[in-house]
């Protein structure tokens, strides 16, 4: 879903990204590959909200497809995914820049997850990062200062009993142990309950959203010889 190249000269290249409400089936691949380096700019300023993602294989025997995070992190959040198939590592055993190093503003709140551990022979874990009310099908909650109300437990084809057909929607204990969620809506911009579900989607129990009204307006700009153009803009808002 995201890869950063650890030789880049842009300064840009690895701050200001929000990735948002994608549905990956089938993924053959590495889904979430972070890695930063310190030089020239760390990764700053990354959200990964509300994305879906059923990995292929990945429960079948000798395959260990993962998804980690390295390297220097500040304030990079994830909010509400569902990683099927694939355990996330976070590999404080890595040496110099690929050693993953984040921040306090780094935080892994409401997903769910195959499996979210410390890699290494001798998990290491980082005090800095925030890992909160996750939910992890298999494994045990990783040690951490930041770490708290995290539930482990259940398959993924009792808590997603029908992800073969793409559906996301959690079910089972994963759909009745309810929080209150980091963002408003879901990855089909549902409108999420006070209580709501881990994971992208929200449960079968929590009342949708109307469908999205999209507003046109005109906006009238000045430029730089005091020339008058109009633009016009389309903006989708959600009724709450």
């Amino acid at each position: 879903m995201w890869q950063t190249a650890t030789g880049g000269t842009d300064a840009n290249d690895s701050e200001n990204v929000i990735v948002i409400a994608n549905r990956i089936e089938s993924d053959g691949v590495q889904t979430f590959f972070l890695s930063f380096q310190a030089s020239p700019v760390d990764g700053r300023d990354i959200f990964f909200i509300n994305n879906a993602v059923y990995a292929l294989n990945g429960y079948e025997p000798g395959n260990d497809a993962v998804s980690q995070a390295q390297g220097p992190q500040s304030h990079v959040c994830h909010w509400h995914n569902t990683l099927i198939g694939q355990r996330y590592t976070l590999r404080t055993d890595m040496a110099g820049w690929q050693k993953y190093t984040p921040d306090a503003n780094c935080e892994y709140f409401g997903n769910v997850y195959r499996e979210f551990r410390w890699d290494g022979v001798t998990p290491t874990p980082d005090n800095l990062v925030i890992i909160r009310q996750n939910h992890f099908l298999e494994g045990t909650v990783p040690a951490g200062a930041g770490v708290s109300n995290n539930t482990t437990g259940g398959s993924w084809n009792t808590a997603f009993p029908n992800i073969a057909s793409g559906d996301f929607t959690p079910a089972g204990a994963l759909a009745e142990s309810l929080i209150t969620p980091a963002v408003a809506y879901d990855m089909n911009w549902s409108a999420r309950a006070v209580l709501s579900a881990r994971g992208a989607a929200i449960a079968a129990s929590e009342s949708a959203s109307p469908e999205p009204v999209v507003s046109n307006f005109t906006i009238r700009i000045e430029d730089a010889a005091d020339a008058f153009a109009d633009r016009a803009f389309s903006i989708t808002t959600h009724a709450a």
